[in-house]
């Protein structure tokens, strides 16, 4: 008996903030919403990393819900977990503040928003467009969903505050290898490349959180980077 989902992106923050939930005992299924119209490497780093996640931490496959392909459907999504279709998305560029209540609406069309519904946000660097609201506040999000929202800044019995990347990962800690493995096998990037650029602003808040809480970083940055160049300096 599942408590509830965790919209998962394969990214530090709902990696991480999946992980303390799974610690504090809650049974969740990983959801992981295409809202891109491409399906280039960024997505596919994405869904490794979200279905690696899905499998080692919470125990189970990975859902994957996305619009239909136009076209033929590409095979190879199916090598990352289970593939539902959603009439809610792909979002457009220019709607991309409305991308988390895309989201939520996925999950309410397929009935999966009413437990708890997890997503890990800790606000966003990214710039929004003049009189449009960004999608990152927890009660405006509330209100989308038939269940309880939960993401790191809302009271959830844990202290200190769950405000920034470094007290997530205190709070996961360092005695377990294997799940801080996982962790590090999560994206950050925001660039096309298989390694992470190191140059970017998520990079650099990652290789900032890492050293801050765990004392290293594992994450494998373009060499010569600024997060490679600070991850070897310490």
């Amino acid at each position: 008996m599942l408590d509830g989902v965790l919209l998962c992106s394969g990214g530090f923050d709902s990696v991480v903030y999946g992980a303390i939930l799974a610690k504090a005992g809650l049974r969740l299924a990983a959801v992981y919403c295409s809202h891109r119209p491409n399906v280039g490497n960024v997505t596919k780093k994405e869904l490794r990393a979200a279905a690696l996640f899905s499998e080692k931490v919470l125990g189970r496959r990975l859902l994957i819900l996305k619009p239909h392909a136009r076209g033929k459907e590409p095979a190879w999504w199916c090598e990352f977990g289970d593939v539902a279709f959603t009439s809610k998305m792909p979002v457009p560029k220019a709607q991309k503040h409305l991308r988390n209540r895309r989201f939520m609406a996925a999950l309410r069309e397929h009935s999966l928003d009413k437990g708890v519904v997890a997503i890990g946000l800790l606000g966003t660097n990214e710039r929004t467009p003049k009189n449009r609201l960004a999608d990152e506040e927890h009660d405006l999000l509330k209100k989308t969903i038939r269940g309880e929202l939960l993401t790191p800044e809302a009271t959830f019995g844990f202290k200190p505050k769950l405000d920034t990347k470094a007290a997530l990962l205190r709070c996961i800690g360092k005695k377990d290898e294997a799940l801080r493995k996982v962790i590090w096998a999560s994206t950050s990037c925001r660039l096309y490349f298989k390694k992470h650029c190191g140059v970017c602003w998520g990079c650099r808040e990652r290789v900032g959180a890492f050293m801050d809480a765990w004392g290293e970083d594992r994450t494998n940055y373009r060499r010569g980077s600024a997060a490679d160049l600070i991850k070897r300096s310490r």
